[in-house]
């Protein structure tokens, strides 16, 4: 899910309780015709 907050695309995740401590990475990309916008966050759980 996403919304747009101030000018700036928000993306909003629901993670599973399931997940380990340790580090994990989100990649996002999106396409719309010759726009290509891509993103790398890195999320640590301890």
């Amino acid at each position: 899910m996403f919304k747009v907050d101030g000018g700036s695309l928000v993306f909003i995740y629901t993670l599973s309780k399931t997940l380990k401590a340790g580090g994990y990475v989100i990649k996002d990309v999106y396409n719309n015709g010759a726009t290509k916008l891509e993103s790398d966050v890195n999320l640590v759980f301890e």
